[in-house]
């Protein structure tokens, strides 16, 4: 998982274990799925579950040797690397050489993935300039997330050394430049002023160059980062009812009430709606309703007898209880709106 891209059948058998154990099935038995495996992998700021990919995990172990290539430039196993590739003196996404395969390989043609979630290395890095020995002027990532000659392709073109480092050109005595013909003479003197007012804001430093994480706080790189970032993109399109997964609440209560928010708890209209014989699906407890999600939890008056000793055992006023009532009443019924009140009964009684 951690080196080699695993085979959409092996994924697909890793989800299937990890749908069974959740959903509490065994070898030879289903139970009931809920809620359907996207919406449980989706990220929790989409509304799902935030249990994740194993496709984006396997993204995210493979991505981390990019990123312990260049970070951790002076060990054995990064020299070689550098060496076979021939990396030196290369664009930072120049991976390896498509006549040599190997491991490496492997490893490079994750980008594949990650283009296919939408993303690319300038969203997950960005290089920041100290010394510049490092880093290349034209073709690396380091100012205004763009590369130099993507946006200046006429002067790039004029370069007399296309791989020229930051430190080689900018001096803090001013920049210097060589030509294989006068940009000026060229009618690039606009072009030519741009980019001078775009690298007057690099100062050159003592210093390394350091890669930065632009997917965490600190600028390091975790898994867990671009794990969820991937996540996100590929649930844009789910939108579902959101909750606050407050961290003091116990886990099963906000799961409970994340499923409850969909209707994808096991009542009676439920089940029926799952093929189940069901006798009847009027509620055992009153006799006054259809036993659905929103009656169980806050319209059956056996729930409302409950929630009322619940709320006087933990000290909250009756005013409270009375309004989250008549604000479900005044919801249009069959509608997501009248289970956002779980959220401030499970929040008011933890």
């Amino acid at each position: 998982m951690s080196i080699f891209k695993a085979p959409i059948s092996v994924i697909d058998t890793l989800e299937k274990i990890r749908r069974k154990f959740l959903w509490g099935g065994v070898e030879g038995k289903n139970k009931i799925h809920w809620v359907s495996w996207d919406k449980v992998t989706a990220p929790k700021e989409c509304g799902g579950l935030g249990v994740g990919s194993i496709r984006a995990l396997n993204v995210g172990l493979i991505v981390k040797w990019w990123w312990r290539l260049q970070t951790e430039s002076t060990a054995l196993w990064s020299q070689v690397i550098t060496g076979i590739h021939s990396l030196s003196n290369k664009p930072y996404d120049y991976l390896s050489k498509k006549t040599i395969t190997g491991v490496w390989k492997n490893i490079a043609g994750t980008i594949k993935d990650i283009h296919g979630a939408k993303l690319t290395l300038n969203d997950i890095f960005k290089l920041e300039v100290k010394s510049g020995e490092s880093t290349m002027l034209w073709q690396d990532n380091w100012l205004n997330n763009e590369k130099l000659k993507s946006k200046y392709p006429s002067l790039y073109a004029l370069e007399l050394c296309k791989t020229c480092s930051v430190a080689y050109r900018i001096l803090n005595t001013g920049n210097s430049w060589e030509w294989k013909s006068c940009p000026l003479n060229a009618g690039l003197s606009i072009e030519f002023n741009r980019l001078n007012r775009d690298i007057a804001s690099c100062q050159i430093q003592t210093g390394q160059d350091k890669w930065m994480c632009l997917l965490t706080p600190d600028g390091r790189y975790t898994v867990e980062a671009l794990r969820r970032r991937i996540d996100l993109n590929s649930h844009q399109s789910i939108i579902l009812p959101q909750i606050s997964w407050c961290k003091i609440i116990p886990i099963k209560v906000l799961c409970f009430t994340w499923r409850a928010g969909q209707g994808r708890i096991p009542s009676a209209t439920a089940l029926q709606h799952r093929g189940m014989n069901i006798d009847s699906t009027h509620c055992s407890s009153c006799i006054g309703g259809v036993e659905c999600v929103d009656h169980i939890l806050i319209g059956c008056l056996y729930a409302s007898y409950i929630r009322e000793k619940i709320f006087e055992w933990c000290g909250i006023k009756k005013q409270i209880s009375e309004m989250l009532v008549t604000y479900f009443n005044l919801q249009p019924h069959g509608v997501d709106a009248p289970r956002n009140v779980l959220n401030y009964y499970v929040y008011a009684t933890d």
